[in-house]
């Protein structure tokens, strides 16, 4: 019966926002939200000292990611870092590992959990990765780098 008439009064409210001009549409302010969030608590705190089920007034969610990172083979690292088409220099510093663990995934293979779900991101959507990649790279003149002289 409560939570009928909380969610009549949400209905309400939201109607009356939907209603509004854009003109008249103003975010509320700290004491609203504050005084609002109070209520909320105040209500919730008595729902659960009426010892009904919290899910029977309340949404209650659980959510559970699928995720199942498999073995990675020496093929399949080079593989991922030929789809952003870098150096394994480049690759390791963008993994946060040495270049010797590339070095080693690509002859043995056998990377660590968190690099091979990194690795199964960029597998997932490359494209995404490139320009995350490039977005981060900075250029910078290497000091061992002849310029041509014009003669």
């Amino acid at each position: 019966m409560e939570a009928d008439s909380r969610r009549e009064e949400a209905v309400a409210v939201k109607r009356d926002y939907q209603t509004m001009s854009n003109d008249n549409k103003q975010r509320p302010t700290r004491e609203q939200v504050a005084r609002r969030t109070i209520d909320r608590l105040k209500r919730f705190s008595e729902h659960l000292d009426s010892g009904k089920p919290v899910h029977e007034a309340y949404s209650c969610r659980k959510i559970i990611l699928d995720i199942q990172v498999g073995p990675y083979t020496p093929e399949m690292v080079k593989e991922t870092r030929d789809l952003l088409k870098v150096s394994q220099a480049l690759f390791a510093q963008f993994l946060n590992v040495s270049v010797s663990a590339v070095q080693k995934w690509e002859i043995r293979g056998v990377p660590d959990g968190v690099a091979c779900r990194m690795m199964d991101e960029i597998r997932h959507d490359p494209e995404h990765w490139r320009k995350r990649f490039m977005s981060m790279a900075r250029w910078v003149k290497s000091p061992s780098a002849k310029v041509p002289q014009k003669t």
